[in-house]
């Protein structure tokens, strides 16, 4: 299951509330607790990350020293397991994710401290039919003023936009995956092949909400924009995944409200000016300010590809080249390389 990296959009600084704003200074240390989470259909594991706000600007701080609960409408009850610093999961033998189920998660500290989150219920199933990309060329001034071409690759999804009578709601991310081949280094050297996978930082969480739309079905809705580079990484296949989550209405609204003001304050890596509420909340302390939202989603991937074809007449040349120095480390060990891997995806020659 796909892990939700792109939602440290929340974890880089404190928020204030979207209505009334919290007064501190920057340099106050705010210690607020941030959950990303979610149940999704089908067995787990369901991942539940926690982290603290620290110092204004900082980012967060893994919370390893809590106990993790996640309910369903039944009244079972599974425990999380810490698999890593503020991640804990639910092994999804106990309570399973299931279209039209509820479920909550609930958070205890030895202090006392509790929070648990509004009941979600997880949507219609849904599938995505397809994803396909597009390069675009634009045209750019340097600094010295000279015109520049630079290719980006616009990825868009087909899928339904409505599923038993309901109109869906989604939010989608994506990321990018390439493949380095080593050259010989030696006699006893076997070249391999690694691949890298990369996540573009979007300006805006890709949303749709089905009762927009005047048909039942999307056929060409841009989920995902990423420049086309390094130009090696086209020498291979150079594969786009979209994510899609099918979500509850309250949760398409909080994903709303986070894009709205993001975009007051430019990126949404940004500090933005005011925090946006979840469904998570204190049952110690009413007044207590959480962030972040556990989700119930219906999930799907889906992959596309471009090549260097798609680039031409732009000439791409291998990172790694026979007789050549350069990139010399990289070349003889790829894993060297930042997010490479040496398993092939399951993904690559479809």
């Amino acid at each position: 299951m796909v892990r939700f990296l792109f939602i440290s959009f929340l974890l880089v600084s404190a928020f204030s509330s979207c209505i009334e704003p919290i007064d501190f200074s920057p340099e106050e240390a705010v210690k607020i607790l941030v959950v990303d989470g979610r149940i999704t259909q089908g067995p787990g594991p369901y991942a539940i990350t926690l982290s603290r706000t620290v110092a204004f600007g900082e980012g967060t701080e893994s919370v390893t020293d809590a106990s993790v609960t996640i309910y369903d409408q039944q009244g079972n009850q599974e425990p999380c397991l810490q698999t890593d610093p503020g991640i804990y999961e639910a092994a999804g033998e106990i309570v399973r994710g299931e279209v039209g189920g509820q479920y909550f998660i609930e958070i205890l500290f030895e202090d006392g401290r509790a929070y648990r989150s509004e009941p979600e219920m997880m949507p219609p199933m849904v599938q995505a039919d397809s994803a396909f990309s597009e390069i675009e060329t634009r045209l750019f001034l340097s600094e010295s003023g000279v015109q520049q071409e630079k290719k980006f690759i616009k990825t868009f999804i087909a899928t339904p936009a409505y599923a038993e009578g309901q109109a869906l709601h989604y939010r989608w991310s994506t990321d990018n995956t390439y493949a380095v081949h080593e050259i010989q280094c030696g006699p006893l050297h076997a070249p391999k092949m690694c691949f890298i996978r990369e996540k573009p930082l979007p300006d805006k969480i890709p949303l749709f909400e089905g009762a927009t739309s005047s048909s039942n079905q999307l056929s060409k809705y841009l989920v995902g924009t990423s420049l086309a580079t390094p130009s090696y990484a086209f020498i291979f296949r150079y594969y786009t995944s979209v994510y899609q989550y099918a979500i509850s209405p309250a949760a398409y609204d909080y994903w709303q409200k986070i894009n709205q003001i993001a975009n007051q304050g430019g990126s949404i890596f940004d500090a933005p000016p005011a925090e946006v509420r979840g469904n998570i909340f204190s049952t110690s302390d009413p007044s207590e300010v959480v962030l972040g939202y556990f989700e119930a989603a219906v999930t799907d991937t889906v992959h596309t590809y471009v090549g260097k074809a798609n680039l031409a007449p732009q000439i791409i040349t291998p990172l790694c080249q026979v007789n050549s120095s350069s990139n010399g480390d990289a070349c003889c060990q790829c894993l060297v390389l930042g997010n490479s891997f040496t398993e092939q995806p399951s993904f690559w020659y479809e």
